[in-house]
């Protein structure tokens, strides 16, 4: 079962690889591409919660891989706008960061032996900021008016 697993989330990653590739091409943009993957993030880890106890939390888990394959692009690229002058440095640095984020959850899971819990709480984190550059938008809008 242990494999099967590894082969649906790595189908899931590249779901959400192809989602978002087809996405930006159709002229999606980035900042709501990551509002949908926090959305379904959470939900997905809403699922992972209440499947956790059967090999069912695993159709859950996939959607929560495609979150990350839709996200990690759009964040790593976003944030490589600023540092075009140090592209491979800039690169690598933020992959450490990621994988040190991935690596800490990973301890806290384990620690906590709650991967439903861990998800939601890092769903509801990635769908806080979502909402609060929603909101700081349209502060930005009104004043421009």
């Amino acid at each position: 079962m242990y494999g099967y697993s590894g082969a649906l989330l790595a189908l899931g990653s590249a779901l959400g690889a192809w989602i978002n590739r087809h996405r930006l091409k159709a002229g999606g943009q980035a900042e709501s591409m990551l509002r949908m993957a926090s959305v379904l993030m959470l939900g997905s880890a809403l699922g992972v919660a209440a499947l956790q106890d059967s090999a069912w939390f695993l159709a859950p888990m996939l959607l929560v891989v495609v979150a990350f394959g839709v996200a990690i692009p759009n964040v790593l690229g976003h944030a490589l706008v600023a540092y075009k002058d140090r592209l491979g440095s800039a690169g690598a640095l933020f992959g450490l960061m990621y994988y040190l984020m991935i690596g800490a959850g990973m301890m806290v899971t384990a620690s906590t032996q709650a991967l439903g819990g861990t998800l939601i709480v890092c769903g509801v984190i990635a769908t806080m900021l979502c909402l609060f550059r929603l909101m700081q938008e349209g502060r930005s809008r009104q004043r421009n008016v």
